[in-house]
């Protein structure tokens, strides 16, 4: 087939650009003009190599670059933390005001109580450089940006194809784009040669402390959830006192021993409806990250070793459900069908 498609292009060559007809008294004998034609057979048989090469290797950076963009772009609105917040509170504040009135739930001191108490205790349980680190990671609790685990499996299988055909060096491009730094951090530990030894060890270190900070943050959530209640107590104590002390008025009892329920109340919802919720999804936000992760370090070693594709595509699918597992290996022979 191949040699058809030579001899095609050099009859396209020689309709294109004839070349002249040799004359009587021409220098040019038939043995060099077999040896011209077999020099241009070979460039043409070269060129035609390395056009299809290339093809090859542009469709299959392109289909790199789709999965790098895709990867990239998993930061959206998480729709569930957003309906969460606003349906709960909605609600509550929708049976408050079918019982009365929302003014009766208003109180500025009990807010100060409940919120300067709350924050004032993990300001001495917590470095400062820790809280404000954990209120910067809170955004993910609205916007997730995570490598979905299909993708990154699709996007090891190819790079574990690339590096059989054309060695592991060929990977050193998308180091560069790769949308993870922790993937980009693996591609560059491979590319330089690190010893699958050292290449574990230094991921898997990494992957301990980013663990680390991760529990620091649901940490510090979950620490606001326990004290918030007790700082709800506390306020309430305090308008109790307030109110023992002027009991001579009857009429004042009512009034005051609303006010002191309603700082317990604050501290009631803002733990059970904010604080502990974030912390919960920060844990299952790491808990995913983690997983992934730890994919690309088994991903990178295995391409490393130089494992067959298919064996590591069959070692990554041991990450994720049997119903999400889809093969690069079908897709293609289903295009090579077509």
């Amino acid at each position: 087939m191949g040699r058809n498609l030579v001899n095609c292009l050099t009859n396209c060559q020689k309709d294109a650009f004839p070349s002249p007809v040799p004359i009587r008294g021409d220098a040019v004998t038939s043995r060099q003009m077999g040896m011209s034609a077999l020099k241009d057979d070979h460039l043409i048989s070269g060129t035609v190599f390395a056009h299809l090469v290339s093809k090859r290797r542009v469709s299959l950076d392109k289909s790199l670059l789709q999965i790098r963009l895709s990867i990239r772009e998993g930061k959206r609105v998480d729709v569930a933390t957003v309906a969460g917040i606003l349906g709960g509170f909605s609600l509550v504040i929708l049976a408050m005001a079918s019982g009365g009135g929302l003014s009766w739930f208003l109180d500025a001191p009990s807010a100060m109580i409940v919120l300067g108490g709350t924050f004032g205790a993990v300001l001495i349980n917590y470095p400062l450089r820790d809280i404000a680190g954990v209120f910067k990671a809170a955004k993910y609790v609205f916007f997730q940006r995570e490598l979905h685990v299909p993708q990154v499996i699709d996007l090891l299988v190819r790079m574990s194809q690339t590096a059989r055909r054309e060695g592991v060096l060929a990977l050193e491009a998308m180091s560069r784009e790769a949308g993870d730094p922790f993937m980009k951090k693996a591609i560059e530990l491979m590319v330089d040669g690190a010893e699958p030894d050292k290449l574990a060890t230094i991921l898997t270190t990494e992957l301990e402390y980013i663990e680390e900070r991760h529990q620091l943050g649901a940490e510090i959530f979950s620490t606001m959830g326990n004290f918030a209640p007790a700082m709800g107590m506390m306020g309430t104590l305090i308008g109790l006192i307030q109110m023992l002390m002027r009991m001579n008025e009857p009429s004042t009892i009512g009034p005051s021993m609303a006010v002191a329920l309603v700082t317990t109340f604050y501290g009631v919802i803002l733990s059970n409806l904010l604080f502990i919720p974030i912390a919960g999804k920060l844990r299952t936000r790491s808990t995913r990250e983690l997983l992934v992760k730890q994919l690309i370090i088994d991903g990178v070693l295995s391409i490393q070793s130089g494992d067959n594709p298919r064996v590591v595509e069959k070692k990554l699918h041991s990450f994720v459900a049997p119903q999400e597992r889809r093969s690069v290996f079908d897709y293609e022979g289903m295009g090579k069908k077509r």
